[in-house]
């Protein structure tokens, strides 16, 4: 039984979900965001039960697909957005 419990802990599967998820909020955009947030939280819960790469890794990458996709969001914002008010004013 006390087995399966220390197996648990060295399990590295939530390290490896938040790595997969950072690099797909790295490459997915507006997406991103919540790509980002939800690898943070597999790779954090990593991270606390067994401090190794698969959690550091995953941190790191998970936390810059979340700034790329903020950083995406707002080009978005502004870049539609005078897009949309150059149409209005040549249309008028």
């Amino acid at each position: 039984m006390k087995q399966e419990v220390v197996d648990k802990h060295r399990d590295n599967s939530a390290g490896v979900v938040g790595i997969i998820f950072g690099i797909m909020a790295i490459v997915s955009g507006v997406a991103g965001v919540l790509f980002g947030f939800i690898g943070f939280w597999f790779a954090l819960y990593q991270y606390r039960h067994s401090k190794n790469k698969w959690a550091v890794w995953g941190l790191i990458l998970t936390i810059i697909g979340f700034i790329l996709g903020i950083v995406f969001v707002v080009y978005l914002y502004y870049f539609v957005g005078s897009t949309l008010s150059n149409l209005q004013g040549t249309a008028g």
